[in-house]
């Protein structure tokens, strides 16, 4: 049997008692009451339980953050001090660069010097043949072109001014003799007008131009053509 005590006097009490036996206190309302107060009590206990844990879970959601936080800024000064040290190696980055900069430059300054005046004389030779060419004297040009392919054999530039300077002198030696055209003349011009038609370059083209047009204005051509214009009528005619 349950034994419980009188709130009021500290009675023992049976637990089925509605009033103490010693000083007849009721014990229905206290014990209804402390049956609520306890349940009260607990409930309470439960919420602040419940607080508790919200706290514990929220303290440790901010403890979570600061960690992540603290991890974030320990990445941007990992990040900062390589900024740092990059920025701190950049002079000697560049410096490097300048060197071997200035070394390439140099290289290529001698390469180019040695060019230019190993190739001086070469350039000399050139530039009076096409000063001499370019005069009608085509005989000096082609010495100077010569020369300038002797100083670099198998230029082509070289060759080919040669064979110019060389084939225009002979025209203009059947043009000023008068009687050394292999052929008749009007064919001898049809052959520099057509080697004139296959030239690019302008003052060469000129200059094949001027022989074609010299034997053209000669009494000996011009004699030809009516030589050939009569021969050609009576043909017609037969």
């Amino acid at each position: 049997m349950e034994i419980k005590f009188c709130p009021s006097c500290g009675n023992k009490v049976s637990a089925g008692a509605k009033f103490c036996g010693k000083c007849g206190c009721s014990l229905v309302n206290d014990f209804e009451s402390n049956h609520t107060e306890s349940e009260k009590n607990s409930t309470i206990s439960k919420q602040k339980v419940a607080e508790g844990i919200d706290a514990a879970k929220e303290g440790a959601q901010k403890t979570a953050s600061r960690i992540k936080k603290a991890a974030e800024d320990s990445q941007i000064t990992d990040k900062v001090q390589s900024s740092i040290h990059s920025l701190n190696q950049q002079p000697e980055k560049k410096a490097r660069v300048l060197k071997i900069g200035g070394a390439v430059i140099a290289l290529i300054i001698i390469v180019f010097g040695w060019n230019w005046f190993s190739n001086k004389d070469y350039r000399q030779a050139m530039a009076n043949g096409d000063s001499y060419f370019s005069q009608g004297e085509f005989g000096k040009a082609s010495e100077f072109y010569q020369q300038a392919h002797d100083q670099k054999p198998g230029d082509e530039k070289a060759t080919e001014m040669r064979s110019y300077a060389q084939e225009l002198g002979n025209y203009w030696t059947m043009i000023n003799e008068d009687d050394g055209f292999p052929g008749s003349r009007s064919q001898t011009v049809e052959e520099i007008e057509g080697k004139a038609n296959q030239i690019k370059d302008k003052m060469i083209k000129a200059k094949y131009t001027e022989a074609a047009e010299a034997i053209k204005n000669s009494d000996q051509y011009k004699l030809e053509e009516r030589i050939g214009k009569k021969y050609e009528k009576a043909y017609n005619m037969e």
